[in-house]
């Protein structure tokens, strides 16, 4: 059950911070480029998602006191 509320947590912070990174998308970008802008945003977004996934899968392959006190630590 703590996992479920954890994934419900992530969920809900998420919520009001991926609309407000994609709104501050405009105003940084150069005209005519918001395209680009948001592609490269949800590029980079994917890379941290996977690149967070492969460590999280690493850990999990280790022994148990060690997975569990790296994960807490995040």
């Amino acid at each position: 059950m703590p996992a479920a509320g954890y994934v419900v947590l992530l969920t809900l912070g998420q919520m009001p911070a991926v609309p407000a990174a994609h709104a501050w998308v405009p105003g940084l970008a150069e005209d005519g480029r918001i395209g680009l802008y948001t592609d490269a945003l949800s590029s980079v977004s994917g890379l941290i998602v996977l690149i967070g996934s492969s460590a999280t899968a690493s850990l999990l392959d280790l022994g148990l006191p060690l997975k569990v006190l790296v994960l807490l630590r995040l």
